[in-house]
């Protein structure tokens, strides 16, 4: 794409190429569902040079596999990057479904919301992905948060506000707006609200309780899990 149109700066400008190549319709959505892809799984990199065609001996042009696809991490690495490299409506982060939609009637796009139903289905697998690929932790919690708030966010799931509910642990304490997060240099951020008391520490490679967290899904502990967690960095004086 880089090379045949230099000025490419757009997902309009990548259809408008396909167009002039007189790519089959049928691949034009195909690069829909890539587009849909890349926005609800946080592939931002997705530059001119990352979109290709192949010509075939009779002369017809079609577009090559997909390549150079994955999750893109910010530069901190404790969470997604959130600007893509082509623009969407003018948009380069942010885009919603209704952004997806009326990009396809603009550009006269078939079964567009069967495709994006289709790739959020797919999205919502990755922890079986995940699971089978044996993707370690924090990277796993993290990539999976994303998702979940893509798929909040375009309303295929229901938000499950975990950092609202109320618990109670051993000692007959009230624990609420419970949430553990990842810092630039990898430690682990738990904080809690003990009796209308905030609470606030960081879990360090040096202690034992860091390989627990990098062992499992931090952002989505259950209540047993997040009670123990407490009790365990929040003892009672």
């Amino acid at each position: 794409m880089a090379a045949i149109n230099p000025e490419a700066r757009s997902y309009e400008d990548l259809v408008a190429t396909c167009r002039e190549l007189s790519i089959s319709e049928s691949e034009i959505e195909q690069l829909f569902a890539r587009m849909v892809f890349n926005v609800m799984a946080n592939n931002t990199d997705d530059h001119n040079k990352n979109f290709s065609f192949l010509l075939e001996e009779n002369g017809k042009w079609r577009m090559s596999p997909s390549y150079d696809t994955t999750f893109i991490f910010n530069t901190k690495g404790t969470g997604p990057n959130i600007e893509r490299r082509l623009s969407i409506g003018g948009e380069t982060s942010e885009i919603s479904k209704t952004d997806l939609l009326e990009f396809a009637k603009q550009h006269d796009i078939k079964n567009a919301n069967a495709i994006i139903n289709r790739v959020a289905k797919t999205i919502s697998k990755f922890g079986e992905y995940a699971e089978r690929y044996h993707i370690s932790q924090p990277w796993r919690g993290i990539i999976q948060k994303t998702l979940n708030d893509n798929l909040i966010a375009f309303g295929y799931i229901v938000k499950d506000d975990g950092a609202g509910e109320s618990l109670c642990d051993m000692h007959g304490r009230e624990i609420s707006n419970f949430s553990v997060s990842v810092n630039s240099k990898g430690h682990y951020e738990v904080v809690a609200i003990i009796d209308g008391q905030r609470h606030r520490r960081f879990v360090r490679p040096n202690m034992n309780l860091y390989s627990d967290l990098t062992n499992q899904d931090f952002y989505n502990l259950s209540s047993d899990g997040k009670i123990r967690l407490a009790e365990t960095l929040f003892p009672p004086e």
